[in-house]
């Protein structure tokens, strides 16, 4: 006796723009409570700026900062994309998230303060990631 076949149609991907009203919610709900910390690491970025001229220790304070905005200005740009539905390039994930964890292992003190950012962000990577594998994978 034979199994009849079933036919399984295929997944059609949402439209676009099908998601901001959760996806606002989320970012308002994780953005939000880390401002205290955003705002601390962007003063912290100001204040090594400042220390540039002052030896090897300035420097570093300096790299230290300039890699805390850069890793803000990543998360930001990755946020947008998700809640536009749509892909950013690799290197917004890639170099964001080396320079987040950076800045979040060495200055470890904003780490709770932005716990809910920086929980959103490891979604926001995978996201993106996946989203930028399908889109290889087809074209491949």
């Amino acid at each position: 006796m034979q199994q009849p076949e079933i036919h399984i149609p295929p997944r059609k991907p949402p439209r676009r723009g099908a998601y901001p009203w959760w996806r606002s919610v989320v970012a308002l709900l994780c953005v939000l409570p880390s401002a205290w910390g955003m705002l601390g690491s962007i003063l912290l970025s100001a204040m090594a700026l400042e220390r540039l001229g002052h030896g090897a220790d300035g420097l570093l304070c300096a790299l230290l900062g300039v890699m805390a905005l850069f890793a803000w200005v990543a998360f930001f740009w990755m946020l947008l994309g998700w809640l536009s539905d749509s892909s950013v390039d690799s290197f917004w994930y890639i170099y964001g998230t080396f320079c987040g964890a950076i800045v979040v292992g060495l200055a470890n003190v904003f780490a709770l303060l932005v716990l809910p950012v920086i929980l959103l962000a490891c979604h926001l990577v995978r996201f993106h990631w996946a989203r930028d594998q399908r889109s290889r994978g087809s074209t491949g």
